[in-house]
């Protein structure tokens, strides 16, 4: 999703844009062009984003992720199929 908001939509219909089909591109090379690159540009940004995030946080006074301790085990033990739903209004 991120590679989406921050690679697709600022090289959209553009060359450069492996979501966008050139004129005249037959379907199937451009899904064999398009999967191809739309994994090798989100593992560039990825890799970008996360040595510049890492540096940030890590040494942000405002980062307070998992500075509490916390019980993570109502994620894991949560069932939407057996919880109970609210009666209708």
């Amino acid at each position: 999703m991120i590679y989406h908001i921050h690679t697709h939509h600022r090289q959209v219909g553009t060359y450069d844009d492996a979501a966008t089909a050139r004129r005249g591109e037959r379907l199937r090379t451009f899904m064999a062009r398009t999967l191809t690159q739309q994994f090798a540009q989100a593992a560039r940004f990825e890799a970008a984003r996360r040595e510049r995030t890492a540096r940030i946080q890590g040494t942000s006074s405002q980062n307070t992720f998992m500075r509490q301790p916390t019980d993570p085990s109502w994620v894991y033990g949560y069932d939407a199929w057996t919880a109970p739903l609210p009666p209708p209004p």
